[in-house]
């Protein structure tokens, strides 16, 4: 039996999923990335080379509050219980240009 926490987190991990290659577009492409790692439990934070390259508007509308601007270059995406899972695929689309802790 499933305590109402975990009846709540599970509906909330259904209902948004996350396209990480949209995002990685969003934040001006893979080469972009300076790296890419895993922050609290449930953050994906970001560096990247160049600024002018995100599309701040297009995140800002597309994730909402998820998405967190915590300097010029360093962007926290809020993506839930599956960050490790998230971080992998990062991996996956480009090792070579990501920097990954």
């Amino acid at each position: 039996v499933r305590s109402r926490r975990q009846r709540q987190m599970c509906i909330r991990d259904r209902v948004k999923s996350f396209d990480i290659n949209k995002i990685v577009d969003l934040l001006g492409g893979s080469s972009n990335i300076w790296e890419a790692d895993t922050c609290a439990v449930t953050r994906l934070r970001f560096s990247v080379k160049d600024s002018a390259l995100l599309n701040k508007e297009k995140l800002q509308s597309e994730l909402g509050q998820r998405v967190l601007f915590l300097d010029e270059n360093i962007i926290q995406v809020v993506v839930g219980a599956n960050v490790s899972t998230y971080l992998n695929e990062i991996k996956s689309i480009a090792p070579e240009a990501i920097s990954i802790k």
